[in-house]
């Protein structure tokens, strides 16, 4: 029994007035089946053209794989106008095939279809050459009025997430779409992938575009959405048109660093391809190795054991030593937080230190500023040369990625070192927070007179997994990113290096580690820990062992030192 009307409804984009609405095209046509005493199904079709093939418009497709099925009762297809259904030969053939083998009628408004009338099936021919001819017409006026929209700084159809329409069809910053744009971007920087941004999107019941006027969009948000935000730099004030650009500083959301910087995390998060990691790892992003300066990523050894290793080295590029994850966390926990680096640090620290600090990062950023002037230069060369045919097309598309590649790193740690600078801050403000931080974390009070050590060795048992603490891990490991920049691991003459990068004003440190995990000391300090390993050892025997083989290092760099001066007097002085 076919008792069904199936109601087609499509629209190819958002138009102010000109077009029918898919409500409009629906309400219609419930009413011809309930002239029909037909019920009815409906499917509808936003965004998309009447010229593409019936496979490659979602819901088209689902009404004719409903048709096909054995037990259909669709017994009419219906639509507006045949431009509805189809616009072009190829979609109106294979409609209409599978249409009438398996006799469904098909009508266009209240007017059925007749292919056994020569005349009517001539005209329909005629209004599908047509509907081609007046799609290519309209191509050119939408595109025409696109580049003037754009010209004008008026939106086109839809304004993107962040913005809405205002007065004159003039873009403005919706203000409550613009927090979540700044925070997509800083969750990106900080290291989450689009997966993770979308379903924290989604967890925080955060709302799409989608909206009754707007029912192209979905309710749900996907990695394609996250995707073409990030991309877009129009949220930091420049908006793009095929190759053109126009600056547009008032509808910037974020800033040009930021929008690099993201740029930067895409490359970043290529590292974490490969095998998924299910362990929660709590320094990942800190650690970096010192021999190639990749980062170090959360993995597990052939016996099983989570460990953290240089990314080049999964891809058999460096030899830099796995670490045993158990071990570094809890050492870097510890060491931070009840070894009191960070607030000996910084009582040990002066104005002047504080000072001279914030001149070297000044210096560096007119560095790298002088770098991107360099830069632009180049860039204005490459195109000379490219005028002149000195230089091929493919070149140019090399030199100009290339140079564009590196003003966004340049932008980048150009951002970096500024907020360093800006972190500087008065020595008693920053001491409160880091005492505030502290007690928040041990359960402690500390005061300003906190008293180093007084053990030559420090016993403690180290926790099996620094995440059965009662402290939370997000907390953890959102206190250890807020003082350490990295931690940058050399293996080197069979012991450990690991040197703290702290955020300014906070000086680096160093700690030294036996090859085993033993023992360990802080080459500032000469603080020695003993690393509480499962295995029984001898502590003093190894803190021994490792101690000469400091001394050792030291001396060769020392007298390294001393002969490339000779060297230099030798070259002055012949």
């Amino acid at each position: 029994m076919r008792d069904i009307v199936a109601i087609y409804a499509r629209i190819s984009q958002e138009k102010d007035e000109v077009d029918v609405s898919i409500p409009q095209q629906i309400e219609q046509g419930k009413a011809f089946a309930k002239s029909k005493g037909m019920g009815y199904e409906i499917y509808f079709d936003e965004g998309y053209s009447g010229t593409l093939q019936a496979r490659e418009r979602p819901a088209m497709y689902k009404l004719l794989q409903d048709i096909v099925k054995k037990d259909s009762r669709i017994g009419i297809l219906w639509g507006r106008e045949m431009f509805r259904l189809y616009r072009g030969n190829t979609p109106k053939i294979e409609i209409q095939m599978v249409c009438k083998r398996h006799d469904v009628d098909i009508y266009y408004a209240d007017k059925k279809l007749d292919n056994s009338d020569p005349l009517e099936k001539l005209m329909d021919n005629m209004l599908g050459v047509m509907g081609e001819f007046y799609v290519d017409l309209t191509k050119q006026n939408v595109k025409q009025a696109i580049k003037k929209n754009f010209e004008d700084g008026k939106a086109h159809g839809v304004a993107p997430y962040g913005y809405k329409t205002g007065e004159g069809k003039k873009l403005e910053i919706d203000e409550e779409q613009a927090k979540w744009v700044k925070k997509m971007f800083q969750w990106h920087i900080e290291g989450m992938g689009l997966t993770s941004i979308t379903k924290k999107l989604t967890d925080l019941n955060v709302p799409t575009q989608y909206s009754e006027k707007h029912t192209r969009f979905s309710k749900k948000w996907d990695r394609t959405t996250v995707y073409a935000i990030l991309m877009n730099k129009l949220y930091y004030g420049v908006r793009t048109h095929l190759k053109r650009e126009i600056p547009v500083p008032e509808l910037a959301i974020i800033d040009e660093a930021t929008y690099n910087e993201s740029l930067v995390a895409f490359e970043a998060l290529k590292s974490y391809t490969g095998k998924r990691t299910w362990h929660k790892y709590l320094i990942i992003d800190l650690l970096y190795c010192a021999h190639c300066g990749e980062r170090y990523i959360g993995r597990a050894d052939n016996k099983n054991n989570h460990v953290y290793r240089c990314n080049s080295k999964r891809k058999g590029n460096c030899k830099n030593r796995d670490i045993r994850k158990s071990y570094i966390e809890s050492f870097v926990w510890e060491y931070i937080r009840e070894g009191g680096i960070l607030l000996d640090n910084l009582l040990n620290s002066t104005d002047n230190q504080n000072e001279k600090r914030k001149k070297e990062l000044e210096a560096e950023v007119s560095i790298l500023e002088n770098g991107m002037e360099r830069l632009n230069g180049q860039s204005s060369n490459i195109i000379r040369l490219a005028v002149e045919g000195l230089l091929s097309d493919s070149d140019l598309a090399g030199e100009k990625k290339r140079i564009e590649r590196e003003k966004i790193e340049y932008s980048v740690k150009i951002k970096n070192l500024k907020e360093q600078i800006g972190s500087i801050r008065e020595e008693k403000d920053l001491k409160n927070e880091i005492l505030k931080d502290f007690h928040k974390v041990t359960g402690k009070r500390y005061n300003d007179k906190l008293p180093h050590f007084k053990d030559f060795v420090k016993h403690r048992e180290i926790q099996k997994n620094v995440l059965e603490e009662n402290y939370p891990f997000n907390e953890k490991q959102q206190f250890l990113r807020k003082y350490i920049n990295r931690i940058l691991v050399d293996y080197t003459n069979g012991i450990l290096k690991f040197t703290f990068n702290f955020k300014a004003p906070l000086s680096d440190r160093t700690v030294y580690m036996d090859r085993n995990f033993y023992v360990a000391v802080d080459a500032d300090t000469k603080l020695m820990y003993d690393m509480g390993h499962p295995k029984q050892h001898n502590v003093f025997d190894n803190l021994k062992k490792l101690m000469h083989t400091i001394t050792l290092m030291e001396r060769k760099n020392e007298d390294g030192a001393q002969g490339l001066k000779k060297s230099a007097k030798v070259e002055n002085n012949p």
